[in-house]
């Protein structure tokens, strides 16, 4: 609920609502031409900026599960490494099934 309430009382969020009632006024005014441009300005201008945040956010949640993934793995590897008891024709050979 409260990130909600923080939605609502942004910055971003308040001057699109003044963006739209400007256009509306100015609709209603007689000039449906630019009152229409105001409202549509307006509702494409925040869309914009949630994006670029909401942008910004998965950027840093993903550098975030990076670091993570890098200390818990300590860079895991998609290739089998040998073993000391095996070499680099007994991993190619396990790896097509000939083993």
């Amino acid at each position: 609920m409260a990130d909600k309430l923080k939605n609502l009382l942004s910055r971003k969020f308040l001057i699109a609502v003044a963006g739209v009632l400007c256009g509306i006024s100015t609709a209603i005014g007689g000039d449906t031409t630019n009152g229409a441009i105001l409202i549509i300005s307006s509702v494409l201008g925040y869309l914009v900026a949630e994006g670029f945040v909401d942008a910004k956010a998965v950027a840093s949640a993903a550098a975030a599960i990076t670091d993570v993934a890098e200390a818990v793995g300590g860079g895991i590897s998609s290739e089998a490494e040998p073993d000391e008891a095996g070499s680099d024709e007994t991993v190619s050979a396990a790896r097509s099934g000939e083993a």
